[in-house]
């Protein structure tokens, strides 16, 4: 995974700013970078719900004050690898709109204050960004000090999964940094019905860990740089403790199933709710990559229980072969 042009949103809030001389500085510091200012258009009644532009210069506007704020902070990022713009409209719709239209390889987009519901509904930016593009979007809550170090990455049985697995093993390679793929087996919160079905648990959760651990193996970093970990419980919970408990740098995952259109929205996907969740609650910045840059054809299936006996016996088959 190459960046070799980014959309950086800028609202000149501290977190924006400060995410986009990290980008530029230490997560990218080769690519062009692409400043993006959204403003509300003028009259938004007069717009149709679903308005598509054709070109950028329908939607720029003349804003002084904001346009020499992102003059003089192209020139702090590099005058000559960067360029600015100052457009109307809905900002996750613009910066869609303009990765797509300029080529870009990422959007970066700071993430504001927590709202109630936010992380299931999808209320913030981030989120309806996420949802309207197959370009990788990087949510930053806060930058960490210099390239990511500690890369925390949730992956499942699916190909996506392993898909994305190997995508942040080549990121983890670039930056010279270590690389946490942790496995989430999804538990029935009820308390297994027989010794039998606890000691069945058990042995799926040992199978498990040895699966993990020899996906990880096929990865071939370097010795002592990456490791294995299997936890029960729910993937978000468990993916932003895990980054809370080993200081990480950066989180890499997909954004689940996306076949599926929004309510009242045709032009919006769908994001899985675990993506929503680590989203809104990471400690650290969260590179989203979506199913045109991890392809696969599969369908999404529920995650199995430890408490489900036939779910169960259907995943230690798939784990038999370890």
């Amino acid at each position: 995974m190459q960046f070799n042009r980014i959309v950086v949103g800028i609202d000149f809030s501290a977190n924006s700013l400060a995410a986009s001389r990290w980008v530029a500085h230490h997560f990218a510091p080769d690519a062009d970078v692409v400043l993006v200012h959204v403003v509300a258009p003028p009259d938004v009644l007069s717009l149709p719900r679903r308005y598509t532009p054709r070109t950028l210069d329908e939607l720029r506007v003349f804003r002084p004050q904001e346009q020499g704020g992102l003059r003089g902070l192209g020139t702090l990022l590099g005058a000559s690898r960067t360029s600015t713009e100052t457009l109307s409209g809905d900002p996750a719709e613009v910066l869609g709109w303009v990765a797509a239209d300029v080529g870009a390889d990422l959007i970066c987009v700071g993430s504001g204050p927590h709202r109630h519901g936010s992380a299931r509904f999808g209320a913030t930016t981030p989120h309806r960004l996420i949802a309207r593009t197959e370009v990788p979007v990087l949510v930053t809550p806060r930058v960490p000090h210099g390239a990511p170090s500690r890369i925390l990455v949730p992956f499942d049985d699916r190909s996506s999964g392993r898909r994305v697995l190997q995508a942040a093993a080549r990121l983890a390679a670039a930056y010279e940094a270590a690389l946490d793929a942790l496995y989430v087996i999804e538990t029935d919160t009820r308390p297994p019905a027989s010794r039998k079905s606890e000691e069945r648990n058990l042995q799926s959760f040992v199978r498990a860990q040895r699966r993990a651990a020899g996906v990880v193996d096929e990865l071939q970093l370097p010795t002592g740089r990456t490791a294995s970990f299997v936890q029960p419980g729910d993937a978000g919970e468990q993916t932003v403790s895990h980054a809370r408990r080993s200081d990480s740098s950066l989180i890499v995952m997909g954004t689940g199933e996306r076949t599926s259109a929004l309510r009242g929205d045709k032009h919006a996907r769908h994001v899985g709710s675990t993506t929503r969740f680590v989203i809104w609650a990471a400690p650290c910045p969260v590179l989203a990559v979506p199913p045109a840059v991890v392809t696969t054809t599969e369908r999404v299936r529920p995650a199995l229980g430890l408490g489900s006996a036939k779910e169960q016996l259907r995943h230690d088959d798939s784990l038999a072969q370890v």
